[in-house]
This record gives C-alpha cells, sequence and structure tokens, in this order.
C-alpha cells in the first residue's frame, strides 16, 4: 500500500515485517509441534534444520522486501513464485529434520528422489537469495543515479 510514491522514494516498514516473520515463524512451531508431538520434535538437535530455518527466514525476508520495494515486471512475479515454492519446500524439510524418531536421511530430501532434483536443489539454494539481494543493490544503484 505505498500508492503513487516512487519507487526510489518508499522506504520499507522493516520493523513491522521483522514483526510478522517472527509471528509466522511462531506459527509455523505450533504446527510443526501438533504435527509431530512436542515430544518429537527437537529443532536444536538438527544443524540441517536450523540451516534450513534460517535459509527459509532470509529468503521470506528478502522476497518481502524485494517485492515491496521495486516494480514488478512478469518475470519478476514469476521468479518471487519459485522463491516462495523454494520457502515451502525448506518449510517441509525443517518440520521433517525435526523430527528425533527420523530416518537418517529422509526422502523428503530431493536429492534422495532424483540426483538431478537435488542438484537443481543445491543451485536454487544459493540462487535465491544472490539474486534477490542483488535486485536489491541495482534498485539502489538506480535510486542514487541522477536523472
Amino acid at each position: 500500500p505505498l500508492g503513487d510514491t516512487p519507487p526510489a522514494l518508499r522506504r520499507v516498514p522493516f520493523v513491522g515485517l521483522l514483526g510478522e516473520f517472527a509471528v509466522g515463524v511462531g506459527l509455523f512451531f505450533a504446527v510443526v509441534t501438533g504435527m509431530i508431538g512436542a515430544d518429537r520434535f527437537t529443532l536444536l538437535g538438527s544443524p540441517i534444520a536450523l540451516v534450513y530455518l534460517a535459509w527459509m527466514i532470509a529468503v521470506a525476508g528478502l522476497l518481502t522486501i524485494r517485492v515491496v520495494a521495486l516494480p514488478m515486471s512478469l518475470l519478476a512475479k514469476v521468479w518471487a513464485g519459485v522463491c516462495m515454492i523454494g520457502v515451502g519446500v525448506a518449510l517441509v524439510h525443517v518440520g521433517v529434520l525435526s523430527d528425533i524418531n527420523r530416518p537418517p536421511l529422509p526422502a523428503v530430501l530431493l536429492w534422495n528422489a532424483s540426483p538431478l532434483l537435488g542438484i537443481l536443489q543445491i543451485v536454487l539454494m544459493a540462487l535465491i537469495p544472490v539474486l534477490l539481494v542483488r535486485a536489491l543493490q541495482n534498485r539502489g544503484r538506480r535510486a542514487a543515479a541522477p536523472e
């Protein structure tokens, strides 16, 4: 809801966004705990689950800032959709990897389904945050350049 404010002058409400993400993470923990039971949910016992959680929160934050701060072309909207699918996959991974009774490498991980899907997952996990940060940096350069 930024109205007709030019993109270079828009202010991103960081405090409000961080509050929304904190509520979202709390709801995530409530849902996962309800699904697998409080006695089986051990997020701190799985470093891989913590990495997925950190990645998920970072990408969701970067994506929200990207959508608020810059105008969206059709290609940017498609890329935002791909990023949100990645966040959803990471959410499932955090839930499964936090289960204390899980097998050593659960079948939900994409590299167990297919080596090609595993490589695609690894590439996207590196590429998504880099491209989101790059888009925000390019916005800063364009805003600073005189017209």
